[in-house]
Parts: structure tokens; C-alpha cells; sequence
């Protein structure tokens, strides 16, 4: 790998060379794992500062932003001139999103790949059309500090005109407020299997209707007039498939009879919400479109994008009208005045510039901008224009001057990855203005620019992070054992149920007792063998007494055997490692694998012990006993041929491209992939197959 550190913050389309942006940078190698950078927002451990469960995790790798900028990362490979496919799978390994939003820009030879081919897995599909055969192939990615809102699955919280309702998502839940009042909309899935997460929101004029834009292209409607305060949780009354493309804007007609909707995959999409129909649908752009505004007759839309322009749409037909050009990056937020005869957008971050809603040339330009604009909003007479910042500021403008009127800072919040400022809004009579970020809705006085009191809670939203992978933590790790990893390990030599038989002893022991002269005080099937269940089993270390009225806390040290048959295709010389401070020994077949008599050194009961033995094909009896004598935890690792190579990645992908699939309404080659996910063929846990048994039923009917 190579890595350059960026030399300032570039606004970057989907669409975007890349000889522009990298221009300059000093590349230097990466030889992976000898540069250990090892402060990723936390404090950095240095080697002998490591705690044991540091020293066992390999303590991470990761890259900080330095001074709010990016860094690019690079990787040159070749491709064989006789190569034939129609694309290649790039198993990177190394960068990961937060919460699996995938990494944003991605290069391969200077050309934009764009984020719609990165897998929720970390793998990239690349096209052959985009591939040297015969030579070197390039791959780029570019790491951003701050992608700010828009560029994180949730959908931004939104408040109704007259202030009463708001609406925020929280994973696969949208919850609707009023007061101090909440309510459900329930938990929106595909199929059960996958969370159809909500990107946008948008009210009608009236507040009687609520529109959801989601995840996999999907919008729904929702009847919201006065379900608050009903005790029946509200449905919705239509669910509108688009596409497979997230949603990411929406936006009501004025009268609320027509419903605009733009995606990732570049279209804007009219809808009729009364009947659920969709009524036209067309490319309108070359990127995403992230915000769409409707004129005040409900006759013209406005829609602005990723690819640097705002475009402006007879409604009815689809007709481009005009194209507002000439803006220096992505654009987040686009309004209409109210008399309908102007359009205000950022052109860059320092200004605002006013457009003629009818020829497209430019009216005025407003100076001393903030920042990024992520939100803009009149006020109800036109004679004000406020803006809200991703940098946590809000400006407001008198339009007859060109002067800057206030400046308030989100004083509320300190966090600078929460207090982004996603939406303003004025109040029906223009008095107050309110700011949405930072998990508050605020009020201000639009005439002094003071108050800044919060009135409503959200739900904060972290921006997303990038960082590095650890080398342990990686797709295709060594398997341990956990529940998405199961263990070929059974309860009997006839193999026909997984897991193994427990035994617990309750004692005071120096060394491992012989269990066959003890009575155990608990029995139990440990079914998925990992760290935590095989803890878990184990009788409790300590317990709370009450005496004298008080409450005491006891010890209460404890030995536990574990055997089960373990199931060998292969002859072959197995390793087994073991972790424990106390004294445990593991045995397969006859031979005793690993033994450990306990140690009170630190450093030495940190040390993994390692045991190998020849097994032949067939089934070999496992007996693992272990000493809790002093309140410590026991880990065990499987070779990998014992456990299930399916990695948690593979498994992700396919419940994502079965939601795809439904999406696209192929439903015979959805169910052949969720069928796939049958405990008899892929290792999931109990809740994990419940849900998957759920969709199949729902598939069925």
C-alpha cells in the first residue's frame, strides 16, 4: 500500500478524475503490520503498555485526520494480458466505514468507480471495461474526515411547518414525536432479514402526511394527523418501489397532491402519495440528488446534486428548464423564495448565491458565508434568508441589503461530530428560527439572533469515521470459535447434535481436581463454543449476601469439565491454543494437548499456550477442564478446519444482495438465496435463524 496525506479538502463528485485532486501528493510505501499507527481517536498504547486483552487482540491500526484533513490510500496490482471476466473482486481487507457505511470515492486506473460497487463485506466489484489487461492496474480510495450528514445512511431528523411534529430514524425504527409524546412506526425490514433503513423524510404543508425514503429505493407514506395522540401505531398507507438505489431527498407539492423523490442512482422520481402510483421517473443528474424543492405554485421543481448542479423541471412532464452551473462542489440544499421568482444555493463556502427562478442568471451574491451549507429556508415574507453549517453555525441574511443580520452558534453542543446543522426552519410568522443538529431542535429569536434554548430531543448521529482494520479482526481472521463460527464439536460419537456437555464443581482447589470423585452442582450443554458462552456456563466467581443489613460480596472459586467429540476429515497435525491465568488442560483423543498449572505472573498468564497433535480421519473425544480459582476467564481456539470458513462478510453480503433482489421484485431468486441461510448449511445464532425463519415464512406466503 501506498498513503499520501491531503494537502487541503477537495469537494469530490462520483463523477470526478482523479489527477486533479492528487496533484502533488507525496506517496510513501505502507509496509503493513511494521508501521503500527496506533491512535484512532483514543489514546495510543505503546507495546509494553498493553493490557493482556490488548496484547491478545493486537491492539489496532488506524490512521487519524490531521488538522481536519484526508489521506488517500493506493495499491498497484497486475492482471494477466489472457484474463477474461466481466469483473474482478478486490478483497481490500483494510478500510471499513462506521457502522458499515461504505467507504465514499474509489479510483481504479484515475477513473471514478463510485460508491455503489463497494459490498457491505469491504470487497470492491470492478468492472472488466475499467481494467489494463496485461499490465498494472492502480486502485485509489480517498478517506474524508467529515462526510457530514448527508453522507450517512440515517436520515436527518425533520420538523412539520408549524413546528408541533417531528420525525427521526434510529436503524430499521422511525419514531414520530408531538410534545413530549412519541410513537413507533414499528421496525421497517425487508423480508425480515435486512433493515430498510430510512435515508430522508419529508412533511406535507399541512402536516397530515409523512413521506420515508429508504435504504433499498423504497418510499412510504405515512397518515401522521393526529396518530400521535391515538393509541393505534400508524401504518403506512403506501409503500412505493423505486429502484434499488437509496433515497436520499424528498419533497411534497404545496398542496400535497405530488411527492418528488431523488436517489442515489441519479433520478428524481413523481409520485402521487394519495394513490401510491408513480407517475414518471428520469435520470435528472450525473450524481446523487440530495435536495429537491418544489416552486410555490407547485408547477416547477428544483433539484441539486452531488454532480455540482441545480437543475429546474417542469413537474408535470419532466422537462429540464434550466441548469444553475458554476458551483465549486456538491450541493446540499436548494429553496425557493416565496413569491416564487428566486432560488438561493451555495456556491462555494464562503458564499450564497440568489438565482431568477425563470431565466437562471444571477441575482445577488451573499457574502460571509460560514462554511459548508447543509440547509436553507426564507423566511415566510421573503425578506430573509437563513443558512445552517456544517461546521455548527447559523447566518442569516436581510435580502433588501445584502447584510448579514445574525450569526448563532449551536452553543448547545460541543461534540464537533455532532453539533452539524441539518435543517432550519422558520416559524408561520417568522419570529423564530429554528436549527436542527447536534441531537436538538433549537429556537432563536430572528430579530436579535439570541435565545438558542433547546425544545426537542434527537437522536444524535455521528458522522462516520474510516479506519483501519486490525489484523486480527479481518474477514478471514483464524476462527475462534464464536456463534457465527461454530465449532465441530458434538455431544455424542454419532455427531448428530453440536456442542458439548458441561460439568460444574463448586471448591477451593491449587490444582485441577479429579472430577470422577466429584458430585456436580450444575450440568448444562455449552452449544456454541466461544469465550463468552464457555464463561458464561461456568458457575458465578462472585455473589452478593445480605448481612447485618448490608450487602457483602463473596468468592466463590469453582472448577468446570467440558467434553464432546470433535469430527476429523483429514488426517493431519492440529494446533489448539489456550488462555487462561488459572489451571486448565485440554485433551483430544488420548493426548494431552495443552496443560497449564495456573500462573501468578502477569506477563506469563498473558502468554497464549499452543498444543499440537496428530489426528487421523474419524471422530476423536475432547475433554476440556478448567480451575476458576481466582476469577478469570478461560479462552480456547479451534484450528480452523474445525470450524465453519464461512466469514461474518460473506454472509452479510448475501442477506444484502437478497434484499436487492427484492427490491428489484425477482422473489424466486431471493428465496433461493435466504433459503441458503438454513442452519443445516450456514452457521447462524438462534436469533439470527429466528429472523431468517421469519422470512422464509413471509416468503412463502
Amino acid at each position: 500500500w501506498q498513503f499520501a496525506e491531503a494537502r487541503q479538502y477537495h469537494h469530490l463528485a462520483d463523477t470526478d478524475q482523479l489527477a486533479g485532486p492528487t496533484a502533488g501528493l507525496d506517496w510513501s510505501p505502507i509496509e503493513r503490520p511494521r508501521h503500527l499507527i496506533g491512535y484512532n481517536g483514543h489514546n495510543y498504547q505503546p507495546l509494553r503498555r498493553r493490557t493482556p486483552q490488548q496484547a491478545m487482540s493486537g491492539f489496532g491500526w488506524s490512521i487519524p485526520f490531521k488538522n481536519n484533513r484526508g489521506f488517500w490510500l493506493a495499491q498497484d496490482f497486475d492482471l494477466p494480458a489472457d484474463w477474461n471476466g466481466s469483473h474482478l473482486v478486490f478483497r481490500a481487507g483494510l478500510p471499513r466505514g462506521y457502522n458499515g457505511v461504505p467507504i465514499q470515492h474509489v479510483w481504479i486506473n484515475g477513473e471514478p468507480l463510485g460508491r455503489m460497487w463497494q459490498w457491505q463485506d469491504r470487497n470492491i466489484v470492478i468492472p472488466a471495461k475499467l481494467l489494463k489487461k496485461g499490465g498494472k492496474n492502480r486502485i485509489t480510495w480517498l478517506f474524508q474526515p467529515y462526510p457530514w450528514a448527508q453522507h450517512v445512511q440515517q436520515a436527518s431528523p425533520v420538523l412539520s411547518a408549524d413546528l408541533n411534529l417531528r420525525v427521526q430514524g434510529d436503524g430499521p425504527h422511525i419514531f414520530l414525536n408531538k410534545g413530549h409524546q412519541a410513537k413507533s412506526l414499528g421496525q421497517l425490514m425487508v423480508v425480515g432479514v435486512l433493515p430498510d433503513i430510512s435515508r430522508s423524510f419529508a412533511f406535507s404543508a399541512d402536516g397530515k402526511q409523512l413521506a420515508s425514503g429508504h435504504q433499498y429505493g423504497s418510499v412510504r407514506v405515512w397518515d401522521v394527523d393526529e396518530s400521535v395522540e391515538e393509541k393505534s401505531t400508524p401504518t403506512a398507507s403506501h409503500t412505493i418501489d423505486i429502484g434499488t438505489a437509496g433515497i436520499v431527498s424528498l419533497a411534497f407539492s404545496p398542496d400535497g397532491k405530488r411527492l418528488a423523490a431523488g436517489s442515489e442512482d441519479s433520478r428524481i422520481t413523481s409520485l402521487d402519495p394519495i394513490s401510491g402510483q408513480v407517475l414518471h421517473s428520469f435520470v435528472g443528474h450525473e450524481a446523487d440528488v440530495f435536495a429537491l424543492a418544489f416552486s410555490p405554485d407547485g408547477t416547477r421543481l428544483a433539484s441539486a446534486s452531488h454532480d455540482r448542479t441545480v437543475k429546474i423541471w417542469d413537474f408535470s412532464s419532466g422537462k429540464e428548464l434550466l441548469t444553475l452551473a458554476g458551483h465549486a462542489g456538491p450541493i446540499y440544499a436548494v429553496v425557493y423564495s416565496p413569491d416564487g421568482k428566486s432560488i438561493a444555493t451555495a456556491i462555494d463556502n464562503t458564499r450564497i448565491q440568489l438565482w431568477d427562478a425563470t431565466t437562471g442568471k444571477p441575482l445577488r451574491t451573499l457574502e460571509g458565508q460560514q462554511g459548508q451549507v447543509l440547509s436553507l429556508a426564507f423566511s415566510p415574507d421573503g425578506k430573509r434568508l437563513a443558512a445552517g453549517y456544517a461546521e455548527g453555525v447559523i447566518s442569516q441574511w436581510d435580502l433588501a441589503s445584502g447584510k448579514k443580520l445574525t450569526m448563532s452558534p449551536q452553543r448547545t453542543v460541543t461534540d464537533p461530530r455532532t453539533r452539524t446543522i441539518t435543517g432550519v426552519i422558520y416559524s408561520h410568522d417568522g419570529k423564530e428560527l429554528v436549527s436542527i443538529g447536534g441531537g436538538h431542535a433549537v429556537k432563536w429569536d430572528s430579530e436579535t439572533g439570541r435565545g438558542g434554548e433547546p425544545f426537542a430531543n434527537f437522536k444524535q448521529s455521528y458522522v462516520a469515521r474510516a479506519s483501519w482494520l486490525p489484523p486480527n479482526e479481518g474477514l478471514n481472521r483464524l476462527a475462534d470459535g464464536f456463534e457465527n463460527y461454530p465449532v465441530e464439536l458434538y455431544l455424542t460419537e454419532a455427531c448428530q447434535q453440536q456442542g458439548m456437555k458441561v460439568a460444574c464443581y463448586e471448591g477451593k482447589w491449587e490444582k485441577l481436581p479429579d472430577f470422577d470423585t466429584l458430585t456436580p452442582v450444575k450440568k448444562g450443554v455449552l452449544s456454541h463454543f466461544d469465550q463468552e458462552h464457555l464463561n458464561g456456563i461456568s458457575l458465578p466467581y462472585h455473589k452478593t449476601v445480605k448481612k447485618d443489613g448490608k450487602d457483602h460480596r463473596t468468592t466463590h472459586p469453582s472448577a468446570l469439565k467440558a467434553t464432546g467429540y470433535l469430527k476429523v476429515e483429514k488426517a493431519g497435525d492440529y494446533t489448539f491454543s489456550l488462555l487462561s491465568q488459572d489451571g486448565c488442560r485440554l485433551e483430544v483423543g488420548s493426548k494431552v494437548v495443552i496443560e497449564n498449572e495456573g500462573q501468578e505472573n502477569a506477563r506469563e498468564a498473558a502468554e497464549v499456550k499452543h498444543g499440537t497433535v496428530h489426528l487421523g480421519p474419524g471422530v476423536h473425544p475432547v475433554t476440556l477442564s478448567y480451575l476458576n480459582a481466582r476469577g478469570t476467564s478461560l479462552n480456547v481456539v479451534f484450528p480452523r478446519e474445525f470450524v465453519r470458513s464461512l466469514t461474518r462478510g460473506e454472509i452479510d453480503k448475501s442477506q444484502l444482495m437478497a434484499g436487492v433482489l427484492l427490491a428489484q421484485g425477482k422473489r424466486e431468486e431471493a428465496k433461493a438465496l435466504l433459503i441458503k441461510l438454513h442452519r443445516g448449511a450456514w452457521p447462524l445464532s438462534d436469533e439470527e435463524q429466528e429472523s431468517v425463519e421469519q422470512a422464509r415464512m413471509r416468503i412463502r406466503r
